[in-house]
């Protein structure tokens, strides 16, 4: 997805040359979101089985994400695009807890998430 105030912080990305954006986009508030979403998703992940032989998100717990990010500039993603970051994150998760460990790989431009094994 891209989107992300807790990278962007721990890479030092954040847009400092841009008050406005980095105050609403990159500040507390957006990394308290991230990391609320965060929680909720893995409350939701750990009550179906991390979403393994899972197919969908809940459409509910979509909608409350949707609301969420309502005034961010994530606000622009789809329903689609969040269950699809969620499946291929979990599905990642997955695979390194099975192997014990590993390593992924992020492309940002191909919004592709890839596991490599120890």
């Amino acid at each position: 997805m891209g989107w992300s105030p807790v990278s962007r912080f721990l890479l030092g990305c954040k847009r400092r040359s841009r008050p406005g954006i980095d105050e609403a986009e990159d500040g507390g508030r957006a990394i308290a979101i991230e990391e609320g979403i965060s929680a909720l998703v893995f409350s939701y992940a750990s009550r179906h089985h991390y979403f393994e032989n899972v197919r969908h998100v809940d459409h509910e717990l979509l909608i409350t994400i949707d609301h969420m990010t309502a005034h961010l500039e994530v606000s622009v993603l789809r329903a689609a695009d969040w269950e699809k970051a969620i499946m291929t994150g979990y599905a990642a998760w997955r695979q390194l807890r099975k192997h014990g460990g590993g390593r992924l790989e992020l492309d940002l431009d191909a919004q592709t998430l890839t596991f490599i094994e120890p």
